[in-house]
């Protein structure tokens, strides 16, 4: 399911602690530190003091629950719709 996010949902996002924890915000804002906003996640480790692996780890967990959460207001939406 791909799927683009609108301002206000990321807004959202960023502010559900059910969604998005500590670790997910450290790495959003170490990300921004960096050229374009890029860079490997090794990088990101050194700064954060994680090991990359862990940092690949949680970005997919992460976006899991994004996916999650979206895909579950979707069915409720359409479920309301009947």
């Amino acid at each position: 399911m791909a799927t683009e996010l609108t301002s206000t949902q990321w807004i959202e996002i960023l502010q559900n602690n059910a969604l998005t924890k500590d670790l997910d915000l450290a790495i959003f804002q170490t990300l921004y530190t960096f050229e374009n906003h890029k860079a490997y996640a090794s990088q990101v480790g050194l700064i954060l003091g994680a090991h990359h692996g862990s940092l690949n780890f949680e970005v997919g967990r992460y976006a899991k629950r994004i996916a999650d959460t979206l895909r579950h207001k979707l069915y409720s939406k359409k479920r309301k719709e009947r």
